[in-house]
């Protein structure tokens, strides 16, 4: 149930701690929470995607060994009144992946939480703070900027950055 964040004490000045922190300490799918706490249904906007070759410091976080390629997207989640509510960059190695949600993740319809979600997917080795300043996708202020890998049976498929705007993480404080 929806229950504006100014009613359990969470001040607009004071939402992007609070985000960072459930963040940092929730297993669950941003998108998910974001859903939860704003009491609406966030859609993607994928802006790119491709496929290429994984970084040192991804093929490292996500313990790729041998495997090199990854796909990626990047795009927008964006409630219904069309405010955007953060920025996110996605990487995923279908190799680890069921055909099926490599190819749902490629249609870029729903949120790569929704899609791993009905896998079992967790968000583990969270990292999350408040921030402010410019958020280069979306030329707003940030809020929060966090980052997670996406483990699907006990593997890590995946990585996500994502930067929640102000203007979205305040209205959640109402």
């Amino acid at each position: 149930m929806h229950t504006q964040l100014a009613d359990i004490g969470i001040r607009p000045q004071d939402v992007g701690d609070y985000l960072a922190s459930v963040l940092k300490n929730s297993s669950k799918p941003l998108t998910r929470i974001l859903e939860y706490l704003s009491g609406t249904q966030l859609s993607i906007k994928v802006l790119a995607d491709g496929d290429r070759a994984l970084t040192d410091a991804e093929s490292y976080r996500l313990d790729a060994g041998a495997l090199h390629r990854c796909r990626w997207r990047h795009g927008l989640l964006v409630a219904a009144d069309g405010t955007v509510a953060a920025s996110t960059r996605l990487v995923w190695i279908p190799a680890r992946l069921p055909f099926d949600a490599c190819r749902d993740l490629d249609a870029g319809a729903e949120p790569a939480g929704i899609i791993l979600g009905r896998l079992g997917m967790r968000r583990t080795d969270r990292r999350a703070m408040a921030t402010s300043g410019m958020e280069e996708v979306t030329g707003a202020d940030a809020a929060v900027r966090s980052t997670a890998v996406l483990e699907v049976g006990g593997h890590a498929v995946g990585y996500a950055d994502e930067t929640i705007t102000r203007v979205f993480a305040e209205s959640l404080a109402g």
